[in-house]
């Protein structure tokens, strides 16, 4: 019998209304753009979203309106999303080049 399952929870988004979303979820929208090389999905609050996003190349440009619209369809209209924009690697502390850092307390 199995007491307990564990597994990875940090790639959890959490909507505004408190509903789980796998960060997959996400990645696979962003992968529908073109000119976005790498991007990085920053959630600190249930309410908001950063996402940094890499460019192919200096010319790309990116709207993010349709962005923005896709991810909405699957957290909610309620979440405010906010967009940086650059031409560097999208690397946290550690080095990593992981998608997703939750901080959501």
């Amino acid at each position: 019998i199995i007491k307990s399952l564990e597994g990875r929870t940090s790639d959890m988004l959490v909507t505004p209304l408190g509903k789980k979303v796998h960060s997959l979820s996400i990645a696979y929208i962003m992968k529908d753009f073109k000119g976005v090389r790498q991007f990085k999905i920053i959630q600190e609050d249930k309410n908001k979203l950063l996402i940094k996003l890499r460019k192919e190349n200096d010319t790309t440009q990116i709207d993010t309106e349709p962005i923005a619209d896709r991810i909405k369809q699957v957290m909610g209209e309620a979440l405010d999303i906010s967009f940086e924009i650059s031409n560097e690697v999208l690397q946290d502390n550690s080095r990593k080049l992981s998608y997703v850092t939750l901080s959501i307390k």
